[in-house]
């Protein structure tokens, strides 16, 4: 009987640790996405109260996380301009930590410039750049997302052609430039 007990006793503490390991595992890869979100939002000035949050995956309409990872990011109405600036470029090099993330959206900025280092965001599937008032060519370094299938930059004031290296964008199946 004693025996008995002793086999019932250890598998409920070996299940319980299982159950308590594959529960931390999922809270740790939720708080490093949140916690790389965290570092985004304290880089955006002015325009962070929109996106400060306890936990990024309650910040409804702004963040998505599939599994416990950030997949989708809008962050509309940002604000450049303000004191203290956005450094737009620091922004998407703390983004690029978030290796889930698929589908990112900044729209409708003011003054916030086109991110000179938007290749950094390698597995981007969408992006969205709408409204923006982008007075220079048609950014080449987009041609470097190469998981990109969906591109929106209208509503912009963009110039020129479109670059001959957008033809490496074998996946897109969408493009919007006005």
């Amino acid at each position: 009987m004693i025996i008995l007990k002793v086999k019932i006793s250890l598998s409920y503490v070996f299940l319980s640790l299982y159950i308590i390991g594959n529960y931390i595992l999922k809270v740790k890869g939720q708080i490093s996405d949140c916690a790389i979100f965290k570092e985004v939002v304290n880089e955006l000035g002015s325009s962070k109260r929109l996106f400060e949050s306890d936990d990024c995956c309650n910040l409804i309409g702004a963040v998505t996380c599939e599994n416990n990872h950030i997949t989708k990011i809008k962050m509309n109405d940002l604000k450049c301009n303000g004191i203290p600036e956005i450094n737009i470029e620091k922004v998407v090099s703390k983004l690029s930590k978030l290796q889930y993330l698929a589908s990112l959206e900044m729209s409708h900025g003011s003054s916030c410039p086109f991110p000179l280092n938007i290749q950094e965001l390698k597995n981007l599937k969408s992006l969205t750049l709408t409204g923006n008032n982008y007075r220079k060519d048609i950014p080449e370094n987009v041609s470097l997302l190469a998981e990109l299938e969906r591109l929106d930059l209208s509503s912009n004031n963009l110039r020129g052609t479109i670059p001959d290296s957008f033809r490496n964008l074998k996946k897109n199946k969408t493009f919007k430039f006005k």
